[in-house]
């Protein structure tokens, strides 16, 4: 894949030993010049790590070459031209799946994080009670010192016990979003195949 891609570029070009490294990660083989042997992982993964360095920003990517050895491509043309279409409908299928358990884990994620504020926030509504108590006076009378150490401890107690929780609330979408969003244009991507050159640019 290109480091630095242009402007107008619209293609992302991985060099892999046989089609299956798309989905399959090859034994780490320090002494290629390929990613997916240098780093021992599947190509997919390699290019999805890539798109997800954009985040939320568009990427100018709409099409996947594949440069595999002449060892490895179908002798007819026209095979080699299915083998595409095979590899892009494939290359759907996983991102589609990925997509969805996402979606199924943030769901999950986000009904563990409703049980923990139903069970924070009495904590909370205790808390609160108690600083109004110190406050006023009522539980240290004549005790600054004392009455002061326990409302900066109550402080921080029902601080850290909500902010986590509303934290992963408000924000805990994002990662996902990330994600499918990377997956959905991995995707979308043409895929075509050609000949190998020495090394991925």
């Amino acid at each position: 894949m290109s480091a630095n891609p242009k402007p107008t570029e619209n293609t992302v070009t991985l060099a892999l030993n046989e089609i299956g490294e798309l989905f399959s990660a090859p034994v780490i083989n320090p002494f290629s010049d390929k990613p997916v042997d240098l780093r021992g992982e599947a190509g997919i993964v390699y290019l999805h790590k890539r798109l997800r360095l954009k985040g939320l920003l568009p990427h100018p990517a709409t099409k996947l070459k594949l440069q595999l050895p002449a060892g490895a491509l179908p002798a007819d043309s026209s095979n080699v031209a299915q083998l595409a279409q095979a590899t892009q409908a494939a290359l759907n299928r996983y991102c589609r799946e990925q997509v969805a358990q996402n979606r199924q884990e943030e769901r999950r994620e986000r009904s563990v994080l409703w049980r923990q504020l139903v069970i924070v926030l009495p904590v909370c509504a205790l808390a609160l009670g108690f600083l109004l108590a110190l406050a006023t006076g009522q539980l240290t009378p004549g005790q600054p010192v004392l009455q002061g150490v326990l409302m900066i401890v109550t402080l921080f107690v029902g601080s850290i016990a909500l902010w986590d929780v509303l934290t992963d609330l408000c924000f805990g979408w994002a990662p996902y979003v990330i994600e499918n969003r990377s997956y959905r244009r991995l995707g979308a991507m043409e895929v075509e195949i050609e000949t190998g050159r020495a090394s991925d640019r």
